[in-house]
């Protein structure tokens, strides 16, 4: 009886060192108990955005350069939602980063910064472009105040610029709501209120401007008469 007894001891001891697992003893681990980014019978699923990559169109803009002595529209270009309105289109050559650091060291500038962009909207073939500018105090300056060359180069820049857009033929533009004269490149202020590419031929690069020079006159001095 003393031997059997010593026996199951033995065998129970060696049943209980199987269950119970220890650092030198494998234990096989139920995967249902495991997370499923530790098993690998759970196949992986990849999460797609249905948000549309936004579609973009690349617009032309023109800056101000010099050519010899005179002041000349150049063309930069800048990728819009092609989806943007008229007045997003517009505001992105008042806005930041235009002339960009490259661009500024060909000397190109930007005089539409001067002013900030209120409205825009079209009837026909006709822009009509509001602007204003500020004082320090944030007032809105008085259009008399306006250096005359900044207006003239930035009206020359909108009519450039607008001139890409489809079917647009004139400009008109406002300050603060109300009809302004504006400088063109031979006269303060067109007639009409409208501004064409014509009334700003002379920023064209392309032209070449001549400019005619009156003949020397010679004026006689009469021979005082003789005693």
């Amino acid at each position: 009886m003393r031997r059997i007894g010593a026996m199951l001891s033995v065998l129970l001891a060696i049943l209980a060192s199987c269950a119970l697992p220890s650092d030198e003893t494998a234990v096989r681990i139920d995967p249902e108990a495991l997370g499923d980014n530790l098993r690998t019978d759970v196949a992986s699923t990849t999460t797609t955005s249905m948000h549309p990559t936004p579609l973009t169109a690349t617009l032309e803009y023109f800056l101000i350069g010099s050519q010899g002595e005179r002041q000349v529209v150049v063309a930069v270009e800048r990728d819009v939602d092609q989806n943007a309105s008229l007045f997003t289109r517009l505001a992105v050559l008042f806005g930041e980063g235009i002339p960009t650091n490259e661009e500024a060291e060909r000397a190109w500038f930007n005089p539409a910064t001067e002013f900030t962009l209120t409205a825009a909207s079209r009837d026909g073939t006709i822009i009509i472009i509001d602007i204003i500018a500020t004082n320090e105090d944030d007032s809105i300056a008085d259009p008399l105040d306006i250096d005359a060359d900044i207006l003239r180069d930035t009206a020359a820049q909108l009519v450039y610029t607008t001139s890409r857009f489809d079917e647009i033929s004139s400009v008109r533009l406002l300050y603060d709501g109300d009809n302004i004269p504006v400088p063109t490149q031979t006269e303060e202020g067109d007639s009409d209120g409208l501004l064409r590419i014509s009334d700003y031929q002379n920023y064209d690069p392309d032209i070449e401007i001549t400019t005619t020079t009156a003949p020397a006159t010679t004026t006689l001095v009469p021979e005082e008469p003789s005693e």
